[in-house]
């Protein structure tokens, strides 16, 4: 992924690449949210700020959370790369 920064004043333009299947899906969740990805990041964004951690979780294994095998393949499905 690659990262790029460039300040317009009082906000900054924050922009990464993302594979375009991806954001896709992404966009139709957001949608059916009544959002779009960008809100959806500066959501996440103040969310971490605010609790001083990322707003997901994170886990090898846990109770009620989705073992890294299951994740790996939901992930697997969502992007349809052979990269994981």
């Amino acid at each position: 992924m690659r990262v790029g920064v460039l300040n317009c004043g009082m906000s900054v333009l924050f922009r990464c690449r993302v594979d375009d299947r991806l954001l896709a899906k992404a966009r139709c969740v957001t949608e059916a949210l009544g959002t779009d990805p960008a809100e959806a990041f500066r959501m996440f964004l103040t969310e971490m700020v605010r609790t001083q951690r990322l707003p997901l979780a994170l886990s090898l294994k846990g109770e009620g959370e989705l073992e890294k095998k299951r994740r790996n393949e939901i992930l697997r499905g969502l992007d349809d790369s052979e990269g994981w």
